[in-house]
């Protein structure tokens, strides 16, 4: 496998990743843009000032496009995970199982712990079993919250139910039974 083929594998992976060839030929340059390449560097065109451009205009690029993440961990696997991609957090015993683009993860935590890290970023506790992504949120009615992308409701604890509501009123409004949160 030669580079062009491992930049486009690692697009599968990382969509958003930058890559920055370094190549000995500038007739080379045109093969590398189907791994949608941040620069292309000459060999023997590159200096200390052209290296530090180049990585100093990546870094800025890659701060501006970074997204939250969670590192989680289990026997085997570090897996890094973007906020933005998982719905909820559950327990099943003493695993925590994160929902991710319809995947799964699990790995040995307290729900506490998870809360902890994703506090103030969007994620709502809901039961003592459940943490929400309030984005994922499509419908809810006094017990349950329906996420996108899922077909099981998840159970709004009576200890959170206030929070429940407080958190999301910007996105709900009670009917006047008090039985349905609608959009």
């Amino acid at each position: 496998m030669n580079g062009i083929d491992t930049a486009v594998h690692l697009r599968e992976y990382d969509p958003d990743g930058l890559v920055v060839f370094l190549g000995l030929r500038p007739e080379c340059a045109g093969d590398c843009f189907t791994a949608y390449p941040f620069n292309y560097i000459i060999k023997s065109r590159l200096n200390y000032t052209k290296g530090e451009s180049v990585f100093l205009a990546a870094y800025s690029v890659f701060k501006q496009r970074q997204q939250p993440f969670i590192v989680c961990r289990n026997r085997s696997t570090f897996q890094c995970i973007r906020l933005s991609d998982i719905s909820h957090f559950e327990t099943l015993g003493r695993l925590v199982v994160v929902h991710f683009k319809d995947q799964t993860f699990e790995f040995y935590s307290k729900l506490n712990t998870v809360e902890q890290s994703v506090k103030d970023k969007g994620f709502i506790r809901v039961h003592r079993s459940f943490i929400v992504n309030l984005s994922y949120i499509a419908a809810a009615d006094k017990e349950s919250l329906y996420l996108l992308g899922h077909e099981s409701a998840i159970p709004i604890g009576q200890v959170y139910l206030d929070q429940v509501r407080r958190e999301t009123y910007p996105f709900f409004s009670i009917n006047q039974n008090n039985q349905t949160l609608t959009l």
